[in-house]
């Protein structure tokens, strides 16, 4: 703590307490210790716990989306990358495709009254 707050020495070993209770990241904020200390003045542990748990929710829910626009453009950049690589393998890909379904029709008759025998016509239930 840079700054020694004004707090009475009872309240004080409840801060203390409290302020671990938040993320690492916002321990050191002084605008975070000030509100915790105005809550804990004048509301007491009580509306401290609940106010910190606002504090600790909004922290998330902005890491959380920070996360996210962060994700969306690295996945953005990696559509543009691989769509450059895709047009050099649809070329491929499109001639080894028309050699396998030439392959593919010939191999793929199948009599279809061979495999029926081997099912049953009905399946009990239980």
């Amino acid at each position: 703590m840079a700054k020694r707050l004004n707090l009475p020495d009872d309240l004080h070993d409840q801060f203390q307490q409290l302020l671990k209770l938040a993320p690492d990241e916002l321990q050191n904020n002084v605008d975070i210790q000030n509100t915790l200390s105005v809550y804990l003045k004048f509301g007491g542990e009580k509306l401290a716990r609940h106010g910190l748990g606002i504090i600790n929710k909004r922290y998330l829910e902005e890491k959380w989306q920070r996360a996210q626009e962060a994700n969306v453009i690295d996945t953005e950049d990696s559509e543009i990358d691989a769509s450059e690589d895709s047009e050099d393998s649809e070329i491929d890909a499109s001639e080894d495709s028309e050699d396998s379904e030439i392959d593919a029709s010939e191999d793929s008759e199948i009599d279809a009254s061979e495999d029926s025998s081997n099912f049953p016509s009905r399946i009990p239930f239980k």
